[in-house]
C-alpha cells in the first residue's frame, strides 16, 4: 500500500508530528519535536518572518471575480480532495 498524507490546512503544522511522522520519517523523540515546533513558527514562503494565520483576511479581500473563478474551477477539486481526506481518515481508524 502506498503511504498517503492527507490533511486539512487547519490541522497543520501539528499533523506533521501527530499523524504523519511515519509517512515522512519524522522521529518522535523530544529533540525532533522541538525542532519541528520551532520551524513551524516561521512563514514557509518568507522564513525571515513569523507565521501569521491570514485565511480570514484573504477571504475578506477576495473579489467577486476571484470567488466566481474559485467556485467554478477549484471548488470541485477541493471537495474531491476533502472526500479523499475523510476516506483516508476513516480507513486509518479501522
Amino acid at each position: 500500500m502506498q503511504a498517503r498524507a492527507l490533511s486539512h490546512y487547519g490541522q497543520l503544522p501539528q499533523a506533521m508530528w501527530t499523524e504523519f511522522g511515519d509517512v515522512f520519517g519524522i522521529r518522535s523523540d523530544a529533540t525532533s519535536l522541538e525542532k519541528l515546533q520551532k520551524a513551524a513558527r516561521w512563514n514557509a514562503k518568507h522564513p525571515q518572518f513569523a507565521f501569521v494565520e491570514d485565511s480570514q483576511r484573504k477571504q475578506r479581500e477576495a473579489t467577486p471575480v476571484l470567488r466566481n473563478f474559485v467556485e467554478r474551477w477549484a471548488t470541485p477539486a477541493y471537495r474531491a480532495l476533502e472526500g479523499a481526506c475523510a476516506d483516508a481518515q476513516e480507513q486509518f481508524a479501522h
